[in-house]
């Protein structure tokens, strides 16, 4: 969860109801997913790609996954557009990620 004193409370129930497990990943690993996903055409802001960032921590930490997992992709990168120039700089496509999107 992103912390949100709104609605973290929603987070720490639904963890405890279904015996959860909490991660925290860092900024690198997030900008790493956030640019991975765009070079495949799937521009997401930050806190859109936290959940893959995380997931690909418990798979580097060995925590084993029961069952099928989806991630859902809750944003778009225009909520980051400022950032726009980070990710030129790690040699992304965008004519190829605009293409995929219009």
């Amino acid at each position: 969860s992103i912390q949100v004193s709104v609605t973290g409370w929603r987070s720490v129930v639904s963890l405890r109801e279904s015996n959860g497990l909490v991660l925290q990943v860092g900024d690198d690993d997030i900008l790493v997913a956030r640019d991975e996903l765009a070079r495949d055409g799937q521009w997401q802001e930050l806190s859109g790609v936290t959940g893959l960032a995380a997931l690909r921590k418990a798979r580097q930490m060995g925590i084993e996954i029961d069952g099928p997992v989806v991630n859902i992709l809750t944003s778009s990168g225009l909520k980051d557009a400022h950032l726009n120039a980070a990710p030129t700089e790690n040699g992304l496509d965008w004519t190829r990620i605009e293409r995929s999107v219009v």
